[in-house]
């Protein structure tokens, strides 16, 4: 467990890569409830406009939510 003082998206993505840290590696697929902190819009289905700074966090651990 990590305790924040803020939701803002830094402290978000912070507690993936902490995440990843402990766990000694990461996840290739993750779910996600519907997080402005991850995506901007609902698409059609499981399909979402995700944030710039959560497709890059993907894009560098090598995972898709």
């Amino acid at each position: 467990m990590r305790a924040c003082l803020h939701a803002k998206q830094e402290a978000f993505l912070d507690g993936f890569v902490h995440a990843f840290e402990f766990l000694g590696g990461v996840p290739t697929e993750g779910l996600l409830d519907n997080l402005k902190t991850a995506g901007i819009k609902i698409l059609q289905g499981r399909d979402r406009l995700e944030q710039e700074a959560f497709i890059g966090l993907q894009a560098h651990y090598v995972f898709k939510a």
